[in-house]
């Protein structure tokens, strides 16, 4: 990857992915430099894609988080069938870049259902009683002054005293002007919408999680596998598309397994790496990518297939 060249590159640019013969999604890209590994199209997620679109039945009324959702083009889809879908990721400007992209290619009636946050999985690990970052304060303190990020929003609060809380900004005021600068601070939410805050990052609630690549490292397996334990229902499933040589995927299934999954893994027929069109796609061909399917014994979710 030629780093000169992406640094001389233009901030954005327009990418067209062909899921079916029938249906391009259309993806604004950032430049690499400037938006980081999750501003661009991968192999790995159009091929979910093509998978999700294939076996949409699977997904038809359900409550599904898609994890290191990028540019959204898994999610996007999923977007479709789903009763409700959250989108998430690390950084703001990838969940940002997301949230365009899904607006660019579903109608208002579709976005309606579809929540878009920012999860930090290491978040997940070790104790998760007190989810204070991502709850909202008067839904789940019960009014009660706690010590946490709170944003002044100026356009639907000019009294200085009153403040609302990261899940409350994220949900309603993310787009108002002006926001004053986060504090860190004790302080009740005051968000006059709070009673409407979506319940998505409620303990074992989702259906079905899903991503592409998500295991890179095994600096990350242990958060990744907490994130996933912590939302899933016990009678839910974990899809993931990884390609074949990824460092972590021991560990991670390994991890999974003591906390009760059971790991099933097929191979992704030819037909869904052709023509990609993403980055990887152009610079080196494609690469080999496997299913994997995660689930208690209590699920009745098929396993990943062609």
């Amino acid at each position: 990857m030629d780093l000169r060249e992406l640094s001389l590159a233009k901030r954005h640019s327009r990418r067209e992915i062909h899921i079916t013969d029938a249906y391009t999604v259309i993806i604004r890209e950032k430049n690499l430099m400037f938006g980081g590994l999750g501003c661009a199209t991968w192999d790995g997620g159009v091929i979910l894609a093509r998978w999700i679109d294939k076996f949409s039945h699977l997904f038809r009324a359900k409550r599904a988080l898609e994890l290191g959702a990028g540019v959204g083009v898994s999610g996007i889809i999923a977007a479709k069938h789903t009763e409700s879908l959250c989108v998430s990721d690390y950084l703001p400007d990838t969940v940002e870049n997301s949230k365009y992209n899904f607006r660019v290619n579903l109608d208002e009636q579709v976005m309606k259902r579809v929540h878009f946050r920012m999860i930090d999985w290491h978040a997940f690990e070790g104790d998760t009683s007190s989810m204070k970052n991502h709850f909202c304060t008067k839904l789940s303190h019960n009014d009660a002054f706690i010590e946490q990020v709170w944003y002044r929003c100026e356009t639907c609060f000019p009294c200085v005293s009153t403040g609302v809380c990261e899940p409350c900004y994220r949900e309603f005021h993310e787009e108002h002007s002006p926001l004053s600068t986060p504090e860190y601070s004790k302080f009740r939410c005051d968000c006059n919408a709070s009673h409407s805050i979506k319940t998505d990052f409620q303990q074992n609630s989702m259906e079905i999680i899903f991503g592409s690549e998500l295991v890179y490292s095994t600096l990350s397996c242990e958060a990744l596998a907490a994130t996933v334990d912590f939302f899933l229902t016990d009678a839910g499933v974990f899809y993931q598309v990884l390609q074949a040589k990824r460092e972590g995927v021991g560990l991670f299934c390994s991890i999974m397994h003591a906390k009760g999954y059971q790991c099933y893994v097929t191979s992704v027929p030819q037909a869904y790496h052709e023509n990609t069109n993403t980055l990887n796609w152009a610079l080196k061909g494609h690469e080999n990518y496997l299913f994997y399917t995660w689930k208690r014994a209590t699920s009745a979710f098929p396993i990943m297939h062609g």
